[in-house]
């Protein structure tokens, strides 16, 4: 039998899909149906004219379920947290990389609610979060040396 030694499997899978290949097609063809290409196009088309800086229920949607997966409760509606991004008149910067801006909770402790939350850029979050936990010298001495290494590829 050819299944028990994994080369001989392989060489029986090979022959075995090169044999019944237009048959397998076919079967997708009809599970799919033939206007996959049109759905494809659909969907991204949707996309391209919903993207979440225009669609703020996805942001929602998406930074409550981040907060679940990282274990951190989401007490705010949709409404409050919109209020707070058109409060801040930052919406248009939101992001999580240098000089855009997030919604952070104060002291990183606690629930993300009303009251405990702000808008601030990246880069206040992250010194906030650094604040209170010193840096060794081994971990300063690293941060020195990939920042050098960084620049150095910049230059």
């Amino acid at each position: 039998m050819p299944h028990k030694d994994p080369e001989a499997r392989r060489v029986y899978n090979r022959a075995y899909h090169a044999a019944n290949r237009e048959k397998h097609l076919e079967a997708m063809r009809s599970w799919y149906g033939a206007n996959t290409e049109r759905s494809r196009r659909a969907t991204k088309t949707w996309h391209e004219e919903n993207p979440p800086s225009v669609n703020p229920g996805h942001a929602y949607v998406v930074h409550k379920a981040t907060a679940k997966a990282r274990g951190i409760a989401f007490l705010l509606t949709f409404e409050e947290w919109m209020a707070l991004w058109i409060e801040s008149g930052n919406w248009h910067l939101r992001g999580n990389l240098k000089g855009q801006y997030v919604m952070a909770r104060t002291g990183d402790i606690g629930p993300y609610a009303t009251g405990n939350v702000r808008i601030c850029t990246v880069s206040e979050n992250r010194a906030e979060a650094r604040r209170g936990r010193p840096m060794s010298a081994e971990t300063r001495q690293k941060i020195s040396e990939a920042l050098k290494k960084r620049n150095a590829i910049k230059h």
